[in-house]
């Protein structure tokens, strides 16, 4: 019996859930919270915030990010496959950058192309991760884990 590859693995992981949980960390302290995200061909990931929210105030003043992506609904007595991702996150400023961004995001979150006129406003942040370090850190998480 064959296994899946890593690459498949952490792509039907991503193709799971249209949110991941972001962690920050800034001078209140820690932060976590939802946002819908997006991922390019090198597994980097993508989300729009509004500036003035917590999360991206956080990331001004410390890029360090970490989060989890996980289907957010489960088959019960199933195990549930998830990512837990660590990286630096970057306020897109670049023209090509963002266009990039704004074309995987709208594609995945927007398919039908309902939010289009919503795009000029946007400000996309993107989380950089190698597919190595990745690969280290996409374990199944059971569910009878608890956390003490």
């Amino acid at each position: 019996m064959s296994h899946p590859s890593w690459t498949d693995l952490i792509t039907s992981c991503f193709q799971s859930t249209e949110f991941m949980a972001l962690a920050t960390n800034g001078d209140d302290g820690l932060w976590v919270n939802p946002v819908y995200y997006a991922w390019d061909e090198e597994f980097n990931l993508y989300f729009i915030s509004q500036m003035d929210c917590v999360h991206m105030r956080n990331i001004q003043s410390n890029d360090l990010v970490c989060c989890a992506v996980y289907p957010a609904e489960k088959p019960v007595g199933k195990d549930v496959f998830g990512s837990y991702i660590k990286g630096s996150a970057k306020i897109l400023v670049d023209g090509e950058e963002k266009l990039k961004a704004d074309n995987l995001y709208y594609d995945r979150v927007y398919p039908d192309g309902k939010d289009l006129k919503k795009r000029n406003f946007d400000i996309f942040t993107k989380l950089n991760q190698s597919l190595s370090s990745l690969l280290s850190i996409v374990v199944p998480l059971l569910s009878n884990i608890s956390l003490s």
